[in-house]
């Protein structure tokens, strides 16, 4: 084919399909990898070039000549940079840069000021050999060993480019006669074709390094996957979304639930049975489609033997082959979960009686209290103060004491039942909040069966031992309760109370 308009349209479709393929590989690739802009700006420009160098014959204008060398030039530049992006380097150097200005300006030289086609012709080729040398140290040097692999093909691509060029100039040295440095038509013309191969070798090129690189890092992911899916320290299990069907668990969620992986894959998490509320994963999988996942989501799951295991669960919902999954990693928190409890239970409770202690009472206080002021109603508060108890330690001994105290706590806590809270406020007081009776007469008679329970004689080691208690109680509206002063209020009442016994006794 050397009919220049045939060529021409033949060059139009192959490089067009060429720079087509390499936009398709751009907008599925483009947000993960940098530098394929380039090398279709860079591809364009190299086609620009050509279809005017074959369509530069009709012009014989050295305009157009110098225009289709230097598209060339920077179209084979921008490829470079796109090739240095691509792999994340920095992109030229300023070396190189005042090399390419020479070229151009030699280009310009020996294209205007002294016309030289042979000369252009060797600077044409000489460029293209630096372009070579630049991209071979780039990419055996300046690369992970990792990605030096897929460069071959690039790697030969560019040397038959610059061999091609370096045979075309020799070719056109050897048949020069008459016409100087002209070269016949046919060799133009197998020129042309030949670029044109090139252009499809470095689009396939081009693509073959975005494939290679792609499978390497989803190789590299898979491996990272599979070695913290089944070395985590923590249960991961893989369930299908819809129906809970297991796809894989790891060695921990064995060790933590009891199941073998022939007992768990291939299964339904409900057969399995390791959620305490069946229910709750219906939320949980709700809460997931909503957000996607599910972060830090403590909950109780069960072991195989059936007892409870107290977990942390995070979710994501993950797409595998079209289907959704959830990845879930399942932290044991056990004994954190009891260590946090115990902790939170000492930080609330009296460690002798384990009733109530003051700050308990007061944020037990503080929520009946915001009730009450909702429902404009009333609550009570009772004082027990437990008489010759300072006896019972200096007769028997401290240890014996505070078994008595406990012993008296337990019966508080039974009688208070359902009424309200009691609690241990100090020494041997007790406080009761009694926020839905405020009857006088109810409280009354509740309080009365409180000190006679407490005045009920308690064995101890063969020992019989018995004190006395009295109570005081105040009834307040919910706006104007306030802790403190219901309770100097409580030990007003205790204190008449006391008086009123003693009183008795002595008469």
């Amino acid at each position: 084919m050397t009919d220049p308009i045939m060529l021409l349209v033949f060059s139009i479709i192959i490089q067009g399909i060429s720079i087509l393929a390499l936009t398709i590989s751009w907008f599925h690739h483009h947000a993960r990898y940098q530098g394929i802009s380039h090398w279709i700006i860079g591809i364009s420009l190299l086609s620009l070039g050509h279809l005017i160098m074959i369509g530069s014959g009709y012009f014989d204008s050295r305009f157009f000549v110098f225009l289709a060398d230097m598209l060339i030039v920077i179209g084979a530049l921008i490829a470079y940079v796109g090739m240095t992006r691509f792999f994340g380097r920095e992109t030229i150097n300023r070396a190189t840069l005042l090399v390419v200005a020479g070229f151009v300006l030699l280009f310009t030289l020996f294209t205007f000021v002294v016309p030289d086609i042979m000369t252009r012709a060797i600077l044409f080729t000489m460029f293209a050999a630096f372009l070579l040398g630049i991209l071979m140290v780039f990419l055996n040097h300046a690369i992970k060993p990792v990605y030096q692999k897929i460069t071959l093909f690039i790697k030969v691509t560019a040397s038959l480019f610059v061999v091609i060029n370096l045979a075309r100039l020799v070719i056109r040295v050897a048949v020069a006669g008459d016409n100087g440095f002209e070269s016949p038509a046919y060799l133009d013309a197998l020129y042309h074709h030949v670029f044109n191969a090139m252009i499809v070798l470095l689009t396939i090129s081009f693509i073959n390094l975005v494939t290679r690189r792609l499978e390497i890092e989803v190789v590299s992911e898979e491996n990272k996957f599979v070695t913290s899916f089944y070395a985590a320290p923590y249960a991961i299990l893989l369930t299908r979304s819809t129906d809970g069907l297991i796809a894989d668990v790891n060695d921990a969620f064995v060790k933590t639930f009891g199941y073998d992986k022939h007992e768990s894959i291939g299964r339904h998490i409900r057969d399995l049975g390791i959620w305490m509320d069946a229910s709750e994963r219906q939320r949980v999988i709700q809460t997931i489609q909503e957000t996607a996942h599910i972060q830090g989501h403590e909950t109780v799951f069960r072991h195989k033997d059936g007892h409870p295991v107290t977990v942390l669960l995070s979710s994501n919902e993950v797409m595998i082959e079209g289907e959704s999954y959830l990845l879930s990693s399942v932290n044991d928190i056990t004994l954190m979960s009891e260590a946090k409890k115990e902790l939170e239970f000492l930080a609330n409770h009296d460690v002798l009686t384990e009733l109530p202690n003051r700050r308990y009472l007061r944020q037990y206080f503080d929520q009946v209290v915001k009730q009450a002021v909702e429902q404009n109603r009333s609550l009570t508060m009772a004082l027990i103060d437990m008489d010759r108890f300072k006896a019972v330690n200096d007769q028997y001994g401290h240890d014996i004491g505070d078994q008595t105290l406990f012993i008296l706590a337990a019966r508080l806590l039974d009688m208070t039942g359902h009424h309200g809270l009691v609690g241990r406020l100090g020494g041997d007081e007790f406080v009761v909040i009694m926020p839905d009776m405020t009857d006088a007469r109810q409280v009354e008679k509740l309080l009365e069966d409180m000190v006679k329970a407490c005045e009920e004689t308690i064995e101890i080691n063969g020992r019989n031992i018995m004190v006395s208690a009295a109570y005081g109680y105040t009834v307040v509206k919910g706006g104007d309760a306030v802790f403190d002063q219901m309770i100097r209020q409580c030990d007003k009442g205790l204190y008449n109370q006391k008086k009123r016994k003693l009183n008795k006794n002595t008469q």
